[in-house]
């Protein structure tokens, strides 16, 4: 099958949260903080990908996200749009921020091309292994346009 047809998908939680946990090494064992929300993304009914928000801190306006996924082309334009709608217009944050390896070139790049600022933290993960703290504001997510 050549079509690749993508949907999100809001339930259940708990199987979409696990799936993110399970593909992210470090959340394998003790997970990821119980009370935030999760989007999935289907291919063929597999899924294939998600985000998971968590940490808000509503006086600030600030989301943490944690994503993962088994297939490179789950993030179209309308599913970023979908998986950003939700944090920017729904919750009316004003930033979303995610920590991940310095190790993954490939995701910095994706960040970086969608608009997100980017520090290095030396050791973030461990002694061995640095970090980026990747950060979008609801103003560089309404300018970059990948939906227009």
């Amino acid at each position: 099958n050549n079509r690749y047809v993508i949907r999100c998908v809001f339930e259940p939680q708990d199987a979409l949260k696990h799936f993110i946990e399970s593909h992210i090494p470090r959340c394998r064992e003790r997970g990821l903080p119980d009370g935030g929300a999760a989007i999935g993304v289907i291919n063929d009914d597999v899924l294939v990908g998600g985000i998971y928000y968590h940490d808000y801190d509503p006086e600030s306006g600030v989301l943490e996200m944690s994503s993962a996924s088994t297939d490179k082309r789950w993030l179209t334009r309308s599913t970023l749009y979908t998986l950003f709608n939700y944090p920017f217009n729904e919750l009316g944050c004003q930033m979303v921020a995610a920590r991940h390896s310095a190790k993954d070139k490939a995701l910095a790049r994706i960040f970086k091309a969608y608009g997100f600022h980017q520090v290095t933290i030396p050791r973030l993960f461990g002694r061995d292994e640095d970090g980026i703290i990747s950060t979008l504001t609801d103003d560089a997510w309404r300018a970059n346009g990948f939906h227009k």
